[in-house]
């Protein structure tokens, strides 16, 4: 997802999510009537794709595509649903009058599909989230790494915040996504889904429409556009995959049940390895990846970068500097990418201030931060109508 920010989200690399833009543009209240065709190509930056078999696939991958497999399903569904809510609301969009755009202000995607984003695709090819007859925004963050108990672990993106748990919910009881990346009373603003969550849902057996069920609602629907008949419940058809598994690059998927099962070896530092007549299991690969020594899940700062253990024993480590950032600690959960701000939130008295694009703030004692250049934005400060002074994330003018 291009050159990173402040504001990032984050996808697996091991258990470390690499740092990845929002697609959470704010909209307008603006809403046209349905997109009942999903367009075989659309018109990019870097020209016409095909919507199923190039653009979603990449998008997948730049995302989120090193989460678990069910969580790969739940974020192509999401990014299908996203754009294809925005070419509803905006009929030139995708056209070459007004290009899909590529980075956080929109939806990123990289230059080629990882083979559990193609599959996951392939999956879910067609299907797109509704609610009341109408496509959802499908705002989706990386929000903070979750640890294998289900406990929130460093926020090293600040989106915690934005993510929303409707698990169980319906109607005016879902939580919508708030501001800057949404407006809430848009009637299909119906959460924003937590990547790191939903990788971990996806590794405690949860299919894709649980997950999706988990963050936008339980009353959303699963609809296939173009003539496509959607599965019940995405995520669990098996179509070719044998009961001993096989291997797309370093996923392993095996079929028990009617249910598509998966792990990614890459998570534990191993390769997919599937023999005929064999069980398919993950082997150990020549290079094993690097053990923590003395570094623990607090981790330490080693110039800007953040150093730490991931869940898995890895060593783990985050170039804030690449985001305009530097190590820091901000009181939550260890070493994180913070501003490079004097003080400490619930010590100091640090003031709401603008360092660059990124929009700083204390919440008791934790850092919030927003980069506003990622929903395409700028930080400055306003007056209000009594003349007091605030920072805002403010809409440029061209």
């Amino acid at each position: 997802m291009p050159t990173p920010s402040a504001l990032r989200r984050v996808a697996f690399a091991g258990t470390l999510l690499a740092f990845v833009p929002l697609a959470c543009s704010p909209g307008t209240d603006q809403q046209s009537g349905e997109l009942r065709d999903a367009p075989d190509q659309i018109y990019t930056v870097d020209g016409w794709m095909s919507l199923e078999s190039d653009y979603i696939p990449r998008v997948c991958t730049q995302e989120n595509g090193n989460a678990d497999y069910q969580a790969l399903v739940a974020q192509a569904i999401a990014a299908r649903t996203y754009l294809l809510r925005a070419m509803r609301d905006d009929s030139a969009l995708g056209t070459t009058a007004k290009p899909v755009g590529n980075g956080e202000f929109f939806q990123a995607y990289s230059a080629t599909a990882n083979p559990g984003c193609v599959a996951a695709t392939n999956e879910s090819r067609g299907v797109v989230m509704t609610w009341s007859g109408e496509l959802i925004v499908a705002n989706y963050v990386a929000g903070a790494l979750v640890r294998s108990d289900g406990s929130l672990g460093k926020d090293p993106t600040h989106t915690q915040h934005f993510v929303t748990i409707n698990d169980g919910k319906s109607g005016a009881d879902v939580t919508p996504a708030p501001r800057p990346i949404a407006l809430p009373s848009r009637s299909d603003n119906r959460g924003c889904m937590g990547q790191n969550r939903a990788h971990h849902l996806s590794l405690n057996g949860y299919f894709a429409h649980e997950i999706l069920e988990y963050f936008y609602g339980n009353d959303i629907e699963f609809v296939g556009l173009s003539g496509v008949e959607p599965p019940r419940e995405p995520g669990r058809v098996c179509d070719d995959i044998p009961p001993e598994g096989a291997c797309t690059g370093t996923l392993l998927q095996w079929c028990g049940e009617g249910e598509v099962h998966s792990f990614d070896c890459a998570r534990t530092g191993r390769t997919c390895v599937a023999e005929a007549g064999e069980p398919g299991h993950c082997e150990e690969t020549a290079d094993p990846p690097t053990s923590c020594g003395n570094v623990d899940y607090e981790g330490i700062c080693e110039g800007d970068e953040v150093v730490y253990c991931n869940d898995d024993g890895l060593l783990e480590r985050v170039d804030c500097a690449a985001q305009n950032l530097t190590c820091g600690d901000p009181g939550v959960a260890g070493k994180e990418c913070v501003p490079p701000i004097d003080g400490q939130c619930g010590v100091d008295d640090i003031e709401p201030q603008c360092v660059g694009t990124v929009f700083v703030r204390c919440s008791g004692d934790q850092l919030r931060s927003i980069d506003c250049a990622s929903i395409g934005q700028a930080c400055g400060y306003v007056k209000d109508e009594d003349g007091s002074e605030r920072v805002d994330c403010l809409q440029v003018i061209q």
